[in-house]
């Protein structure tokens, strides 16, 4: 008799969590691998494209996530023509930002487009991510045109413009800029844990510490598990699935959990571009966060040793990064926008 599906609750008696029997597990991952494919089929048909039958576009749709390693290792080569030194830090990790974003629209068959100073998204992009991002800090007029164009298509809902550099000016278009992140850069030198002095429950902590273990994400089925760690419950939505297995088949992209008592708490993806490595979609626990992120840290150094780590950090996380022996790099703009009739 199959185990029934149960609910995990917290001391308030809160559904925090659910655990699926095998049956249902293998079903939820076959039915969304399936409706994955439809669902791409279904945007490429909403768009008005030249109709072809269902076959041949998933045969494309398989296709072009086939080539998204060979795409990568193109777009990656020409990109950091530009940045060849680590003199220009801030362009590296811009660079290393821009093609994580461009990687996960691809995976998700909505390809974004490089255009001269900027990245742009002209379809719907995965959740979290912008519809362009500025990638040198002059070419204002391009940015302006290429941000112009996406105005007119009427994109609906709310959508966003990463700054890279903080010099744009974009209110009077009707954007808004509600927060900033800073550019961050840590050298290749390992990074160490140091407990901080008085730390209240040290003994207890530390006897939790000693049950965690981080390993590699390899298989469609951890990829899932991860992702619902990543979301903080369970999703039975297959539409709304972020990261797919494609994501798997190229080694410069490493995910990376933190396993304790078999169950995920903590997580990190590794996005190798040429020079650098950088950090995206972090997630740790409420608990122990500085000790996690440590941990998440050290983690992509041991998959990627030798290269400096590239990413961005919100104010309020800066102390724990710069107690890492991160440097900041300079301010990341975001600017948002609501499509109003």
């Amino acid at each position: 008799m199959a185990a029934e599906d149960r609910h995990l609750a917290n001391s308030a008696g809160n559904r925090v969590g659910v655990v699926l029997n095998q049956d249902t597990y293998h079903r939820l991952l076959d039915a969304e691998e399936k409706l994955e494919d439809i669902r791409a089929y279904l945007a490429a048909k909403a768009a008005n494209d030249e109709a072809i039958p269902l076959d041949q576009a998933l045969a494309e749709i398989e296709s072009e996530r086939s080539q998204l390693k060979a795409y990568r290792r193109t777009i990656v080569g020409k990109l950091s023509d530009a940045w060849t030194s680590e003199h220009d830090r801030i362009g590296l990790a811009v660079h290393n930002h821009a093609v994580w974003c461009d990687t996960l629209s691809r995976v998700h068959s909505r390809a974004g487009k490089f255009l001269p100073g900027i990245w742009i998204n002209r379809y719907a992009p995965p959740p979290t991510l912008p519809r362009a991002i500025t990638l040198i800090a002059d070419l204002h007029a391009d940015h302006i045109a290429a941000i112009s164009s996406l105005l007119a298509a009427d994109i609906p809902g709310t959508w966003a413009v990463e700054d890279s550099f903080a010099v744009l000016d974009i209110a009077s278009m009707g954007f808004r800029s509600p927060f900033s992140t800073t550019w961050l850069w840590r050298s290749s030198e390992p990074v160490h844990f140091e407990p901080e002095p008085d730390y209240l429950h040290w003994r207890e902590t530390v006897a939790e510490r000693a049950h965690v273990r981080w390993s590699q994400i390899e298989s469609a089925p951890e990829l899932l598990a991860w992702e619902m760690a990543w979301r903080g419950q369970p999703n039975d939505d297959p539409y709304a699935r972020v990261f797919f297995p494609a994501l798997l088949e190229d080694d410069s992209i490493v995910i990376l959990a933190a396993y304790r008592d078999e169950q995920i708490v903590a997580g990190v993806i590794a996005n190798r571009t040429g020079p650098v490595v950088g950090l995206a979609e972090m997630f740790v626990p409420a608990h122990d966060t500085r000790w996690f992120k440590t941990g998440c840290v050290i983690a992509v150094q041991e998959r990627f040793p030798g290269l400096p780590i590239v990413g961005y950090e919100s104010s309020r996380n800066l102390g724990m990064f710069r107690a890492m022996g991160f440097e900041e790099l300079g301010l990341r703009r975001i600017w948002m926008r609501t499509y109003e009739d």
